[in-house]
């Protein structure tokens, strides 16, 4: 399957529609993880109650979400003033009014709900950034979004400070029409524009460990530091910098769950060929899934391809709960295998998680210490970004 770029979806859509053959699928993948026979699954009757319980639960907690994001909007409505309608806009605390100083000269790409990402220069100080663009209408027209935009500015805040594997959101300023966040320039573009730019898509083992320690850096991070499980980890958000160093971005789908009952969200949203099991049927998760999405990052990175694929969001997510096929991996070295096999559980107890990541074979020659101090890097083979704009 050619590679393309990450659609999100929630699949919350498409399963009410599933047949009861497609749940009793993901129910096996569990047992085969489990190492138990289809004689000792549940009965099925007992899972589709146990589902629609979770389901219903889930619909709950977004309708919470709602009412929150409701009363926001009317608060947000009140202060509003004539002379200045920014105040509208959720959690405006540390806007910066824009200064003009960065000019936008290219666009790099778009985002979920209208948003882009440009490359802007700072003549004054010869200086390149960043700088995602979100429109003032649509956050004043969507409350939901102006809710998850003002979530992804406070948790991509506090995680810039203290973990050198995820991108530095410098400031959020405010322009006539637009919120701007201002971030650090990753010289070399995202993963997928080099990866795509590679010979069959994919990358020799060395490096593709790597940049899946990169990744596990971060995600080490968020998790045991800010209890945020990132839930986008994918080739579009790893940004390769000059230095050779690899960085997250895009806090959009991100979510704390320090705080919550059992640290888990009952809210379904990622990106479709990276989502896991228990976001697409069981209804709940954890930091479990940003392991899964490791899982998928480094298969595609070794082979080119998805380790699922379909037609469209419904046939992807009945590949992912049909379970994990390492036979796609044949022609790399059995201690990749194991790693991305070890990741694709669908079982998420079962599930490696950091400590057993860090410990793989896959990262024997990965100094993790020194990779978090920025002292272990593999040089870059990406071409840099100009500023010309795109024809």
């Amino acid at each position: 399957m050619e590679l393309a770029r990450a659609s999100v979806c929630n699949p919350l859509a498409l399963r009410d529609g599933w047949t009861e053959e497609t749940r009793a699928r993901g129910a096996r993948a569990n047992a085969r993880d489990r190492g138990v026979g289809d004689e000792c699954l549940f009965d099925l009757t007992k899972e589709c109650e146990q589902h629609a319980r979770v389901v219903e639960r889930q619909r709950e907690e977004e309708g919470n979400e709602r009412n929150e994001w409701e009363m926001n909007a009317k608060r947000a409505s009140d202060a509003r003033s004539s002379e200045a309608r920014t105040s509208a806009l959720p959690n405006t605390t540390g806007i910066e009014r824009f200064d003009g100083e960065f000019a936008r000269v290219r666009r790099l790409g778009n985002g979920r709900y209208g948003s882009a990402v440009w490359l802007a220069l700072s003549e004054r100080r010869n200086e390149r950034v960043a700088m995602k663009t979100v429109s003032l209408t649509t956050l004043r027209d969507d409350e939901e979004f102006a809710a998850l935009f003002a979530n992804e500015i406070e948790l991509h805040r506090e995680a810039s400070v203290g973990c050198r594997h995820i991108v530095c959101l410098r400031s959020v300023s405010l322009e006539p029409n637009f919120v701007s966040l201002v971030q650090d320039l990753g010289e070399l573009g995202d993963l997928f524009a080099h990866l795509t730019s590679l010979p069959g898509s994919k990358c020799d083992e060395r490096r593709a460990a790597y940049y899946c320690a990169c990744a596990l850096s971060a995600v080490s991070f968020l998790h045991s530091e800010c209890g945020v499980v990132f839930r986008d980890v994918k080739l579009e958000n790893c940004i390769l910098f000059a230095d050779g160093s690899m960085k997250l971005t895009d806090f959009g789908l991100a979510k704390r769950l320090r705080g919550l009952p059992g640290e888990r969200s009952y809210s379904t949203r990622g990106s479709t060929h990276y989502m896991a099991p228990e976001l697409i049927a069981v209804g709940s998760h954890s930091y479990g899934v940003d392991f899964w999405a490791l899982g998928v990052l480094a298969h595609v990175l070794l082979t080119g391809t998805f380790p699922f694929s379909g037609a469209n969001d419904k046939e992807v997510y009945e590949s992912v709960l049909a379970g994990y096929d390492a036979t796609s991996m044949a022609e790399t070295s059995s201690t990749a295998r194991d790693f991305v096999a070890a990741l694709l559980v669908a079982d998420e107890s079962r599930r490696l998680d950091l400590a057993g990541a860090r410990a793989h074979a896959f990262f024997s020659a990965i100094d993790f210490d020194g990779l978090e101090r920025g002292t272990f890097l593999i040089a870059p083979g990406a071409r840099p970004l100009t500023n010309a704009p795109a024809r």
